[in-house]
């Protein structure tokens, strides 16, 4: 009897237990399940990403809402397309074949398809006088690697801002490339630069008229020939001294061929003339004729012969006349004594 009690009790109770879920189903009330695979709250580094999911009844309807829209009619597992970057939302729907509504959980995920952008401040495009150059950058976001390429050699890893050394002089280039957090490499801008780290060349210094005949009357034309095949020439100048005084600078004016020309003034007879070239390139790389090993001196000779010169012309003039009359005196002196 007391078996036959229990069994009615388990078959009223599981009798309930039916009852109210059907009850449940028919009122909605009974939440089903839906699971999200993809995607995931990080960030994709691509506009196309999928869409998986697992929902746990049978149903009659799905589909999803991205970032608060529409609903989107779908029958299973598909790929979330054209996505902008930035944030993003996603939640899956369906309705089971009672009719009830169910919804996953909301999903943040994040776009990110733009490569970082790096912006060079040193070097600058401009020629610099040292062999080593500040590489200063900004890179607008966080980023898990840095690296640059200096005349197109392979990349060298850093981790902030470095020096260039070692430039030979001439021409470079260099770049920096970075990759951000979810692969996506940016590059800057190529930079091209010079280094010059050599003065100007100065040769063929000729003066006119020439250092042996510069006479009180005489202005000085001075040529030379300066070069410099890197920055360029930024200014020469001719600094003359007379009898070891004061220097005195005179800008020596660009021709054509890279010759340079100056002019030292008149100076009276006697004037002991010294005088020096001075090269600047555009970058400040400057030398001497001095440093160069060259020394241009001049005196200032007399315009006429002195009297001294005049008397001494004078006796030996004087003195060949008289040679020559007591040769003709001699001369004749002998025939005159041959004859019969």
């Amino acid at each position: 009897m007391k078996a036959k009690i229990n069994f009615l009790i388990f078959i009223a109770l599981l009798l309930a237990i039916c009852i109210g879920t059907a009850s449940m189903y028919a009122e909605g009330s009974l939440v089903l399940k839906i699971e999200i695979l993809s995607p995931i709250e990080t960030t994709y580094s691509t506009d196309s990403v999928p869409l998986s999911f697992i929902v746990f009844e049978p149903i009659c309807w799905i589909g999803y809402s991205l970032d608060d829209q529409m609903n989107v009619t779908i029958t299973g597992n598909t790929t979330l397309t054209d996505l902008s970057d930035g944030m993003h939302s996603i939640v899956v729907y369906a309705n089971d074949t009672a009719g009830n509504m169910m919804s996953s959980d909301t999903v943040h995920f994040t776009i990110d398809t733009t490569s970082p952008t790096i912006a060079i401040i040193s070097p600058e495009n401009k020629t610099y006088a040292v062999t080593g150059v500040p590489l200063d950058f900004n890179v607008a976001e966080p980023v898990s690697w840095i690296g640059y390429s200096l005349n197109a050699q392979a990349n060298v890893t850093v981790t902030e801002n470095v020096t260039l050394s070692g430039l030979v002089d001439g021409g470079h280039h260099v770049a920096v490339y970075a990759n951000d957090t979810v692969g996506n490499m940016g590059s800057s801008a190529i930079v091209y630069f010079s280094v010059d780290t050599t003065p100007p060349d100065i040769t063929n210094v000729v003066q006119a008229p020439p250092a042996s005949n510069v006479l009180p009357t005489d202005e000085v034309r001075v040529n030379a020939t300066v070069v410099d095949n890197l920055s360029g020439v930024k200014y020469v100048t001719l600094n003359y001294t007379t009898d070891n005084g004061a220097w005195i600078p005179v800008e020596m004016a660009s021709l054509a061929g890279n010759v340079w020309e100056a002019t030292i003034p008149r100076f009276p007879l006697g004037t002991n003339v010294t005088y020096v070239i001075i090269a600047e390139d555009n970058v400040g790389n400057a030398i001497d004729t001095d440093t160069l090993g060259y020394t241009y001196k001049y005196p200032v000779i007399p315009e006429f012969p002195s009297i001294a010169t005049v008397l001494l012309f004078m006796v030996m003039t004087l003195l060949s006349i008289m040679f020559y009359k007591c040769k003709r005196l001699r001369t004749s002196t002998r025939l005159f004594s041959n004859k019969p």
